[in-house]
């Protein structure tokens, strides 16, 4: 099963859908809020 993968909106970086936190930048979707953008 593949995971899905998102997009963080803080640097753009692709996150997984179930990151707690971007590996890139350290934006976490539920502290910060608004979660993760779908990857296009």
């Amino acid at each position: 099963m593949a995971e899905e993968i998102m997009q963080c909106p803080t640097c753009g970086g692709a996150v997984m859908a179930r990151d707690l936190y971007c590996n890139a930048c350290g934006h976490t979707p539920g502290i910060d809020r608004g979660g993760w953008k779908r990857h296009r």
